[in-house]
């Protein structure tokens, strides 16, 4: 039964860990050249709960492609849903609610 539980438990932190925004227009990309690591904040139109913003490393795989259907999202003001740890807050604050993005897909 403990086993069980506990296998439970494990699978249910996994769950919360990365979640999905409504579809929603980008609202304000904003980037720190300098500061932050060069680090892009993203805001959206329905935002996460818990996450005012999401962020994106600059030094992850994935970054200039994410930046780049992000700013054609927002230019054809078409819909993304962007994929975040909620549980992984930005470096620079981590008092502010800025989630780290891990995906992102245009509508």
């Amino acid at each position: 039964m403990k086993i069980l539980l506990l296998s439970f438990l494990v699978l249910m932190s996994f769950s919360v860990l990365a979640v999905d925004s409504t579809p929603g227009h980008v609202v304000k990309i904003k980037n720190y050249v300098e500061a932050a690591s060069g680090n892009t904040l993203v805001y959206l139109e329905n935002s996460i709960p818990g996450c005012d913003a999401i962020w994106l490393d600059e030094n992850s795989a994935g970054a200039k492609n994410a930046l780049s259907i992000l700013l054609s999202a927002q230019v054809a003001v078409k819909n993304v849903i962007v994929g975040a740890l909620v549980d992984n807050k930005w470096p620079v604050d981590v008092t502010l609610p800025y989630c780290k993005m891990v995906s992102v897909s245009i509508e």
